[in-house]
């Protein structure tokens, strides 16, 4: 998947590709951009890859009773983040190989289930405590 545009963001919020999958219900991101990276739950970290030439971090945590695509569950969620060195504000652009991250995640020991329809290229923005977010993106996927 590739993607150009702006992104601006103020406060907590990614530039991901997001998505879902069932038996195992997990929530997965890879996390391109983002202001402040401030999870809502405690990550723990599972280990460092490379994709299309970029360093990427991978983390995972557990949704305790949170909404998913099953209704309120408990189910696991998968981060790749961006090296911080190499995240882009204001031009952004990229290729992103999910596959890398997917065998990634497996040579960790963290499989995903039978994969949702869609995926999402989302600019998510989130309160956290007292950070609130707010910022502005247009992006272009192909």
């Amino acid at each position: 998947m590739k993607y150009e545009g702006t992104y601006n963001p103020k406060g907590p919020g990614y530039l991901s590709l997001y998505g879902w999958t069932r038996n195992a219900l997990v929530e997965y991101y890879i996390i391109e951009s983002w202001d402040v990276l401030a999870p809502g739950e405690p990550w723990t970290l599972r280990g460092n890859f490379t994709s299309q030439g970029n360093k990427y971090t991978f983390y995972t945590a557990q949704r305790v009773q949170k909404p998913s695509i099953e209704g309120t569950r408990t189910f696991i969620q998968y981060f790749s983040v961006r090296d911080e060195s190499e995240k882009k504000v204001g031009a952004v652009s990229g290729t992103i190989n999910t596959g890398d991250h997917f065998d990634a995640w497996a040579k960790f020991g963290y499989r995903l289930g039978t994969f949702e329809q869609n995926m999402f290229f989302v600019t998510e923005a989130f309160a956290n405590g007292t950070k609130l977010p707010s910022g502005t993106s247009t992006i272009t996927v192909s």
